[in-house]
């Protein structure tokens, strides 16, 4: 799409449109080679009835319906499902091992950065680009969550550059079958002969 390239002098109250104009807000800066003036939601003019042709504002950014005037709005749409490919961790998996790979449900195509923001076993738990790691070992017979059922839980958001959504998150520790270990007492290290 392109701006509307205007003199430093322009007056949002002269700008006149067939019908009604609503305007958000003066020129700014919304990051591409030219200021824009944005358009309010409720304009009349915004989007034209019936177009879904998809078009691209003036930073490359995809939208659906293009406005019928300047540059093409950006309205940001807020993540709203984070999920977690895998939510089991064997136990004693070495420090550093992904439990799973994170995913995000966004209708914009953005780039997105994932951080622990919460949970009672927060601690336990690190973000290495979309990978879930672990940043202890685990032990099932020692119980080494915060309420001691092999139940950790945590929260992770995930930020679009804009929006935050936030999603809770519990990942169980599996048992594995540990070979014996023998401990002998009263070991006798000699015996005299014939007894």
């Amino acid at each position: 799409g392109t701006g509307i390239a205007a003199p430093s002098s322009w007056n949002k109250n002269e700008v006149v449109v067939a019908g009604s104009l609503a305007l958000a807000s003066t020129l700014v800066d919304n990051g591409g080679s030219t200021q824009t003036l944005a358009i309010a939601s409720g304009s009349s003019i915004a989007v034209e009835n019936g177009n879904t042709l998809e078009s691209a504002d003036q930073r490359g950014v995809s939208r659906q319906s293009s406005p019928t005037i300047g540059a093409y709005e950006f309205v940001n749409s807020a993540p709203t499902d984070i999920a977690l490919s895998i939510v089991l961790i064997v136990e004693m998996s070495s420090i550093g091992t992904t439990v799973g790979i994170l995913s995000v449900v966004d209708v914009d195509v953005d780039v997105h950065t994932y951080t622990i923001s919460g949970g009672a076993d927060a601690a336990t738990f690190d973000i290495d680009g979309s990978s879930l790691i672990i940043t202890e070992t685990f032990d099932f017979e020692s119980y080494s969550d915060t309420d001691g059922d092999n139940i950790f839980e945590i929260e992770i958001t995930v930020n679009d550059g804009i929006d935050n959504y936030s999603e809770s998150f519990s990942i169980t520790v599996i048992d594995v079958n540990e070979a014996p270990t023998v401990s002998l007492s009263n070991l006798v290290s000699s015996l005299e002969e014939n007894t």
